[in-house]
């Protein structure tokens, strides 16, 4: 054979990853489908197996990588190409892994929602460069879901510049909005993976909460999302005035295809502190909570409470573990977003006051929410009227030391 010729299993056609997909390498290496929003897991040798690129003849050699391959051509996650398309071998991410970052781009908004967590706004909005750098950052830790918010974000001078350049990484984009200024161009022009809408109640309630006229526009940007082919999620909060129409509203939700509906009860903080009248029964609100369907909850995995994979940078350029906590941040983003997680502090499935059957599935709830009713060690408990339970769970029988975090009395 002349010198430099190919072999057969060296010509192409080559394997690659579709554009919608990316390799991540997490607790454990996976494959990623950033539009259908799924994770494949995968062992090290199939994980360098696709980042190898290899031909389609070569793939074919071995029953593994055969069926390897057919699988992922057939489910649209590879296609071939004449050019061999390699990817380097992410570097290992600090763990546990950071899968979600809320970033609040601006805390400009054209509503005054009298729930909002976040209060009146005080025009503190993240640069362009800003948040540009926070998706690079975000991408080499193997993030998977950027996921845009405020304020509400389309005020954000540069949202249209945003918009274009946030499809350059390898990240779930998905815009959190009032959905009052998305008409029919609007959608068409948006290349976010995924927009979220808020929708608190039927028209009345809903106005009564966010202004007048707001539920009729938010239910028009869900059409006209819904007609430019974005995929689609709304979110809920459970109040005093709404608590009676949220199965009329799922009903009425029946008209869109939604990825995901999120029923959440909000917590006595910013704007909702100064309208107490508003929040609803918590055991009346929380049952309320099993009217939620799809994929909205940013949940934690192995030995760790809520929050594991999450963290939220604030319009004013700080880095807490959520929002709630924008209080007490974590750091700030000149630091580098890697720095400020490596030193977060979370909170381990063994540290919670929380003997119950269902810890598993529940992670003790929302670390703030249960730091609001007693302590930040205690059960969440909307979540456990939400799950019939008693407080503090249904094994209180079950043997355990109290955690040092409850002794002290310290916040997280």
């Amino acid at each position: 054979m002349p010198s430099g010729s190919k072999t057969d299993l060296e010509r192409g056609p080559f394997l690659a990853l579709e554009g919608h997909c990316a390799l991540k390498r997490l607790e454990a290496p996976c494959l990623f489908d950033l539009q259908a929003d799924q994770l494949y897991e995968l062992d090290d040798e199939a994980f360098f197996f696709l980042a190898s690129s290899p031909s389609l003849s070569s793939a074919m050699q071995e029953p593994a990588t055969a069926e390897l391959a057919r699988y992922c051509l057939d489910e649209g996650l590879l296609r071939t190409s004449e050019t061999r398309h390699s990817l380097p071998s992410p570097e290992r991410p600090p763990l546990p892994t950071l899968r979600y970052l809320l970033v609040h781009i601006t805390d400009r908004c054209n509503l005054r929602c009298r729930h909002c967590f976040i209060g009146a706004p005080s025009g503190k909005e993240l640069s362009f460069e800003q948040i540009l750098g926070l998706a690079g950052d975000f991408a080499r830790l193997q993030g998977l879901r950027f996921i845009v918010s405020g304020g509400e974000p389309l005020l954000h001078p540069r949202f249209r510049e945003l918009n274009e350049r946030l499809p350059d990484f390898p990240l779930r984009t998905i815009l959190l909005t009032n959905g009052t200024l998305i008409d029919r161009a609007t959608a068409a022009a948006l290349r976010f993976h995924e927009v979220q809408v808020s929708l608190d109640g039927l028209e009345e309630t809903h106005d009564l909460i966010r202004g007048r006229g707001s539920y009729r526009k938010a239910l028009q940007a869900l059409r006209h999302l819904a007609g430019a082919g974005i995929s689609l999620s709304v979110a809920t909060m459970v109040h005093a005035a709404n608590l009676d129409q949220l199965d009329e509203l799922r009903r009425r939700l029946e008209e869109f295809p939604l990825k995901s509906w999120s029923v959440d009860v909000p917590c006595l903080t910013g704007n909702m502190a100064d309208n107490p009248l508003l929040a609803a029964p918590p055991e009346k609100a929380a049952g309320k909570m099993s009217l939620s369907f799809g994929g909205g909850y940013y949940g934690s995995s192995g030995p760790y409470a809520c929050g594991a994979h999450l963290a939220a940078v604030m319009a004013d350029g700080s880095v807490c573990k959520c929002g709630h906590y924008a209080k007490s941040p974590e750091g700030r983003i000149g630091e580098g977003l890697e720095t400020i997680w490596r030193r977060m502090r979370r909170f381990s499935l063994s540290e919670l006051v929380c003997r119950c059957s269902q810890l598993e599935s529940c992670r003790g709830g929302c670390r703030f929410r249960a730091e609001l009713f007693s302590c930040v060690s205690d059960p969440d408990p909307i979540q456990c009227f939400a799950r019939g339970m008693p407080f503090g769970g249904d094994l209180k029988h079950a043997s355990r030391e109290e955690p040092e975090t409850r002794k002290g009395g310290e916040n997280s």
